[in-house]
């Protein structure tokens, strides 16, 4: 079903404003959320780039707020890996199975939380952002939005959590960028179409994400701010791995 009432539009700025606030204080997971949502009344291919836009700004916003608390060597290092496999991921649009994906987006997670995945997987720590560039760049595309894949990388680095937060959101902040641009130039999706929506969800992510930081700043200590991490980023993975796959199984009985 496509939202085309005043009830879903409403639906979608009150979702839009609860994810941002989520994504404002932990850094991530608000954006999956709010596509999840929004697939439950709008068609697939208005989500993903409404969504899109939609990120950009709350992301853009997240960045603007915690702006001097940027790491900006590890954005660079980010867009190096996300050009070329955001590019290969436009290209798998409509023919990648999503549950695929989202299985090994949650395996991914719960391997890098809770195992040596520098000792294993990456022999460069130093240039670990270019692989995680890589792999949200191809998987935002396709599902999307890859926060999760990205907010692994941070639990070992020495950082605040305001740069937690604010670098990961300069990150995606590309990735959705790019996204708008691939479809807008090559899908030539009609953004204008649903400017009312995009404009109050805008509004709407804005707020939350200035709440969400406000939270963030004042009452979250660092301790308490990597344990929320933590389980924030497990429960994520947990919902890939199993809801996800038990849900098509119980939809008949509900």
């Amino acid at each position: 079903m496509i939202a085309d009432s005043w009830v879903y539009d409403l639906l979608s700025m009150v979702a839009a404003w609860g994810t941002s606030l989520l994504s404002g204080v932990v850094g991530m997971g608000g954006g999956l959320t709010l596509i999840a949502i929004m697939l439950m009344y709008m068609d697939y291919w208005i989500v993903l780039p409404v969504h899109g836009v939609v990120q950009l700004a709350s992301n853009s916003s997240r960045s603007l707020f915690l702006f001097r608390s940027i790491h900006w060597r590890y954005v660079a290092e980010y867009c190096v890996g996300l050009i070329p496999l955001g590019a290969l991921g436009l290209l798998m649009i409509g023919k990648t199975n999503v549950v695929y994906i989202k299985l090994f987006i949650g395996g991914f997670i719960l391997f890098v939380v809770y195992f040596p995945f520098r000792r294993f997987v990456w022999r460069h720590p130093q240039r670990e952002f270019v692989l995680a560039g890589g792999l949200c760049g191809f998987f935002s595309m396709i599902a999307g939005g890859a926060g999760p894949l990205l907010a692994p990388f941070f639990l070992e680095k020495p950082l605040s959590r305001e740069s937690v937060v604010s670098t990961q959101a300069a990150c995606q902040l590309v990735t959705h960028l790019m996204k708008i641009v691939a479809f807008g130039v090559i899908w030539q999706f009609p953004f204008q179409e649903y400017g009312t929506l995009i404009i109050g969800m805008i509004l709407a992510v804005i707020l939350g994400t200035y709440m969400g930081k406000r939270i963030l700043v004042r009452n979250l200590s660092e301790q308490r701010f990597r344990l929320i991490y933590k389980i924030v980023l497990t429960l994520l993975a947990l919902k890939f791995l199993c809801w996800d796959r038990l849900r098509p199984l119980l939809q008949p009985y509900f």
